[in-house]
């Protein structure tokens, strides 16, 4: 039986993408076609790492774990920690939406934390 992945959504501006059920080898090529990763999840799964790994910014929950690897603001910014408050969530979406130099800033960076972190 070939492994499987149940992610949360990414993002790819214009379009929502559920990512649901995905054989793992495509995982790499979805997160590096997608704007961002979102996860609503209470608990950080190997999903938000390999959107990192692959240069995909995530917009993560605080109180999750991954305030531990998503840094939200300032020069090392690789990521969005919302409060899960609809408004905080919204504010992360619009910036991925509205700030694409941003956006590809914190991906970049995302990935840098990923090779140093992740082995």
């Amino acid at each position: 039986m070939a492994a499987t992945v149940a992610v949360g959504i990414v993002v790819i501006l214009g379009d929502v993408f559920v990512a649901r059920h995905r054989h793992h080898t495509e995982m790499p090529d979805v997160f590096r076609a997608a704007d961002a990763y979102l996860t609503t999840a209470t608990t950080t799964g190997s999903a938000l790492w390999e959107a990192m790994a692959s240069g995909c910014p995530p917009i993560a929950l605080t109180r999750t774990g991954a305030e531990h690897a998503i840094v939200n603001g300032g020069y090392d910014a690789n990521g969005w920690i919302a409060d899960a408050r609809t408004e905080y969530l919204a504010a992360a979406i619009a910036q991925v939406c509205i700030a694409p130099a941003e956006r590809g800033r914190r991906g970049a960076a995302a990935a840098t934390w990923a090779r140093r972190h992740l082995r």
